[in-house]
């Protein structure tokens, strides 16, 4: 379902702000404010290979935030199918491709705003964004996609409470990823640490 067709006019949203827009900020914007729909920082694809863990930190979001949006940011196609992949698992309302970002250090590596300058691989990035987010919805899964899966230890998302959902609960739990400690939001300020255990839906890979 295409929920913009569904956002009265006019549309009054939070935009993605690098270094702002962080879980807890969208959280508390969400609860008091009310925006129409929400955009997380965006997210660089490369960290979905070289750093899973910051990349499914920086996912996090609470189900108060709907409609969420995943903002993502890079220049290589391929990757930008994988990362499809985690934000349909997720359970994002949407996917958006920043092309219009024009920082020097994002610029410069021929992401955001410097993709104007390459419009092929501009239609590359978002057909195999697309074809991504169809194949999802077809029913491929992560545990396909290497080296992704190898390198993060995805597994199928875990599901929760709707009241657990309602507080901003980081998605290597909703996920069920190995990792020997991470910090857990609990509210919007409190933290507590945990060990996580592997999910409960690990024996049907």
């Amino acid at each position: 379902m295409n929920f913009w067709r569904n956002i009265p006019r006019p549309i009054i949203g939070l935009s993605p702000m690098d270094g702002v827009t962080d879980p807890s900020f969208r959280f508390i914007t969400a609860k008091h404010g009310r925006p129409d729909v929400i955009l997380t920082e965006f997210v660089n694809i490369q960290s979905a290979i070289y750093a899973p863990e910051q990349m499914l930190k920086d996912l996090t979001y609470a189900e108060i935030e709907r409609p969420v949006v995943a903002q993502i940011y890079g220049k290589t196609p391929e990757l930008f199918y994988k990362v499809a992949h985690i934000v349909g698992e997720l359970g994002f309302d949407g996917l958006d491709i920043n092309m219009g970002c024009p920082a020097r250090k994002v610029a410069a590596a021929g992401c955001g705003a410097a993709l104007i300058r390459e419009p092929e691989l501009a239609r590359a990035i978002i057909l195999a964004t697309r074809q991504g987010l169809q194949d999802w919805y077809n029913g491929q899964s992560l545990k396909s996609l290497e080296p992704l899966q190898r390198d993060a230890q995805v597994r199928p998302l875990v599901h929760e409470t709707a009241q657990a959902r309602q507080r901003p609960a980081h998605v290597t739990r909703r996920l069920g990823i190995r990792y020997p400690k991470v910090r857990m939001p609990i509210g919007a300020f409190r933290f507590q640490q945990i060990n996580l255990e592997s999910s409960p839906l690990e024996s049907l890979l």
